[in-house]
């Protein structure tokens, strides 16, 4: 619309200059018409080219934004962040590893980074998000047990036997192992929950049960909120346990 009255005004002064007796003026109006109309064919290729090249986001724009996700203390890395144009339409797509204990809170926090990112880049049309837990090498696993063998129960567990698994290779294995006498094992209320809060002051970040344990499900919602991962291992030994320990698997999560 600009352009518009400016030309519109330049083609008034070129009829006006030439009726005042100065017939220049009508040359030089039409050369100027001539450099809007380059200049808006200009502008209509370059868009359209963008549509077929699929461009780039500006660099400082990219810039500001991983400034942005890094300002979130529980963001480990960003390890790819790519932004792209489609014609006058911006997108930014990122994949970040977050540390945090529970996947809902994950994808809180990923909500509030995007909602972060629309506020300060307006010109951003969409943001879509992959998250990912840290890579795990070494992790503690908890296994309770009742003399030498896997106890179906948790509160009620004797003992808990806790493995130190290197997971480096791919394969678990076992480097470390200890046995701990259960303190609360004649609590009576909330048992569960004052062993779940325990491992995790011992450092567990995994507990094994057996199908027969699922009753217990309060102690699985403490679990879930000190972030600490439950594996489903059903009538496996604890020889076998050893010999092929479980190695968490990163899997990406998307929001958009």
């Amino acid at each position: 619309m600009k352009s518009e009255f400016l030309t519109l005004g330049v083609i008034l002064l070129g009829l006006g200059g030439g009726a005042l007796g100065f017939p220049w003026a009508d040359r030089i109006a039409a050369l100027i018409v001539s450099l809007f109309i380059l200049r808006i064919g200009g502008h209509i290729f370059l868009d359209s080219l963008k549509v077929l090249l699929d461009a780039g986001l500006e660099p400082e724009i990219v810039t500001r934004v991983v400034d942005l996700i890094r300002a979130f203390p529980e963001v480990v890395e960003i390890k790819r962040l790519t932004g792209r144009r489609s014609g006058r339409f911006r997108f930014l797509e990122a994949e970040i590893v977050l540390d945090i204990s529970s996947l809902e809170e994950a994808h809180q926090l990923v909500t509030m980074i995007e909602e972060e990112i629309y506020d300060h880049f307006p010109e951003i049309d969409r943001v879509i998000i992959h998250f990912e837990p840290p890579e795990i090498e070494e992790y503690v696993l908890a296994v309770p047990l009742e003399g030498d063998q896997i106890s179906p129960h948790f509160g009620c567990a004797p003992e808990f036997l806790l493995l130190k698994i290197d997971c480096r290779t791919g394969r678990g294995k076992v480097v470390e192992e200890k046995r701990l006498a259960n303190p609360f094992l004649k609590e009576e209320r909330r048992k569960g929950i004052k062993v779940a809060e325990w491992l995790h002051q011992n450092g567990v970040n995994a507990v094994l049960f057996t199908q027969e344990s699922l009753d217990n499900r309060g102690f699985f919602y403490a679990l879930a909120g000190l972030g600490i991962r439950a594996y489903l291992r059903p009538n496996v030994t604890l020889a076998q346990l050893k010999e092929n320990p479980p190695c968490p698997a990163v899997a990406k999560t998307k929001t958009d």
